[in-house]
């Protein structure tokens, strides 16, 4: 990854709906630089995320269960936002994110002790954190929280 290109857009008519879609504006395409993109969308576990980690604990609902730091049953991966409470607002799971990117900031600096909750996994504190369908973004320690949706971090077995 060195980069996401991207295109500006604009309001179109409304729909029957009476909401306006947006319309690709022509010539505005752009690329931002970078090495990781967080994919922040949706309300749901990626059906890949929730097969490939067996131990990761999900409730009735299929969302994702965590302690009060927002740490799954998987030490060192944290979720918040709909991800774990289901649809809700933006200021949820932004709280979450805020919530999830001191947990995971605290956890990288080994001041976090592991989640109470059940299971094992396959993660390492000195890794790079990176999100999936969530909104938390951490490298040896620094972190940016997005105030998109939910966050789901892992931390690659490392160091």
């Amino acid at each position: 990854m060195t980069g996401l290109r991207c295109i500006r857009m604009e309001l179109g008519e409304p729909d029957a709906s009476g909401r306006h879609r947006p319309i690709p504006i022509e010539g505005s395409e752009f690329v931002i630089d970078c090495e990781m993109v967080v994919v922040a969308i949706g309300t749901r576990s990626n059906p890949l995320l929730t097969a490939s980690e067996p131990d990761l604990a999900l409730n009735q609902a299929g969302y994702i269960v965590t302690d009060d730091h927002g740490m799954s049953s998987l030490p060192g991966v944290f979720a918040g936002g709909d991800i774990v409470r289901g649809a809700a607002t933006v200021i949820l799971a932004m709280g979450d994110g805020k919530r999830a990117a001191a947990s995971v900031d605290a956890w990288l600096r080994g001041e976090l002790p592991p989640s109470n909750s059940r299971g094992g996994g396959r993660v390492g504190r000195g890794g790079a954190v990176s999100a999936a369908a969530g909104a938390v973004s951490a490298s040896a320690g620094a972190v940016s929280a997005s105030a998109a949706a939910a966050a789901t971090a892992s931390v690659a077995a490392g160091s």
